[in-house]
C-alpha cells in the first residue's frame, strides 16, 4: 500500500525474478570460477567429469603461446 499522492514505481514481479535469476548465475558462475582455479579437486568433485573436458578444451583452443601468458592470474581474479 502506498501512501496517498504517492505510487508505486516498481518493476513487474516477472522481470524482477528474471533480473534476479541473472544475478544469481552471474554469481555461481563467478564463484565456480574462482574455485575451478584455486580448488580443482572440489570441481571435479561438483561437476565431475564435464569440468575437466571442458578445461582441456579451452586449453586446446588457446591461440596464445604457453610463453606469453602471465606467471600467475590475478588480473583474472581483478577483471572478474
Amino acid at each position: 500500500m502506498t501512501a496517498p499522492g504517492k505510487t508505486d514505481h516498481r518493476a513487474p514481479l516477472a522481470l524482477r525474478i528474471f533480473i534476479g535469476l541473472i544475478g544469481v548465475t552471474a554469481l555461481l558462475f563467478n564463484v565456480a570460477l574462482m574455485i575451478s582455479n584455486r580448488a580443482p579437486g572440489v570441481t571435479r568433485r561438483l561437476f565431475g567429469g564435464f569440468a575437466q573436458r571442458l578445461a582441456d578444451r579451452l586449453d586446446s583452443a588457446s591461440t596464445i603461446a604457453a610463453d606469453d601468458l602471465p606467471g600467475h592470474d590475478a588480473i583474472v581474479h581483478i577483471g572478474v
